[in-house]
Formats: C-alpha cells, structure tokens, sequence
C-alpha cells in the first residue's frame, strides 16, 4: 500500500473546510522574490531540500530516475539555479541520478525551470505540483512514517494526503 504525503511552506490551520489556503498574503513561489529580499524564499527550498534527502535516506535510496520530463529552458537561459551542465544534459526520461544531485534537481523544479518525477523502481516517488507544493510517496512504512511525523517545523508542514497524480 503506498503512503502519500503533501509537504508545503502553507500552514494546515490556514485552510478552509474544503483545504483551499486562505491566507492571501502568501508567497507563492520564487518569482516573488526577484525584486526582493530572496533570503526568506532560500530558507524555504533549504527545508523543501532537506526532507526530500531524509525521506530518501529513510527510505534507503542513493539513486533514483527521472520521468515525465519536461524542459522549460534551455541550459544556456538558466542562471537563477546552481546545476552543472553535465546533471542538466541528463535530465532526460529514465535519467539516474544520486542522493548528492538531489539538491540541485529540486531547485531547478522550484524555480520553474524543469518539471520532472523522481521514482526509485515501483514503490517511491516524488513530484511537485504548483505554489511549492511537493508530494511523497511510498510503500507503507510505520518507521518511516514515525520519522517523517518527526520532521515538522513551523515553516514546512508535512501531512499525511492522496496526491493529485494517484488516481483513484
């Protein structure tokens, strides 16, 4: 049975009956930042960063692929994240990559640059919807589940929920 987590910046106590986020003085993604002060938004994608390794770490892995791949620039036009040529030329469908590549792939998603799943074999995933939301899931695990109940801040919040990629 797959577990399925949604882990964001949006606090759970600031949604209304139906789960919409009400607190309209949010900031949504980086693009909210170019003009401003972009400490706040990299504290932010540091935590988004760090889970996604614990989880995976949790969860055994040290290399995972990449699917449903999709470029919105080109290498040349990126200059907002650090992500070396060599790990962006293999950012194709089934691409492998390693637990130290992670931070830069999520940045490059969280920054609007690429879209892509991370998938080790049939039972974990990773994918990223709008607004920083990113989901996790993954076979049934009560350790791991302890875990990731552990990981909670008062800036990133983790609860269990069925990811809009499951069907149902």
């Amino acid at each position: 049975m797959l577990q399925s987590y949604r882990i964001t910046k949006y606090d759970p106590n600031k949604r209304d009956k139906n789960g919409f986020y009400i607190d309209s003085n949010e900031w949504t993604d980086i693009s909210d930042f170019w003009k401003n002060d972009i400490c706040e938004y990299l504290e932010i994608e540091d935590l988004y960063v760090d889970i996604a390794k614990k989880i995976l770490m949790f969860n055994n892995i040290n290399s995972f692929t990449v699917s449903k791949v999709e470029h919105r620039w080109n290498y040349k036009d990126i200059n907002n994240i650090s992500i070396s040529k060599e790990v962006y030329d293999r950012i194709t469908e089934g691409g492998t990559f390693y637990v130290d590549e992670l931070d830069s792939l999520i940045r490059s998603v969280l920054r609007w640059s690429q879209w892509f799943k991370i998938k080790w074999k049939r039972n974990f995933f990773i994918h990223f919807w709008y607004d920083l939301y990113m989901y996790i899931w993954f076979n049934y695990s009560k350790k791991i589940i302890e875990k990731i109940s552990n990981i909670n801040t008062n800036k990133i919040f983790i609860e269990e929920f069925r990811s809009p990629y499951l069907k149902s």
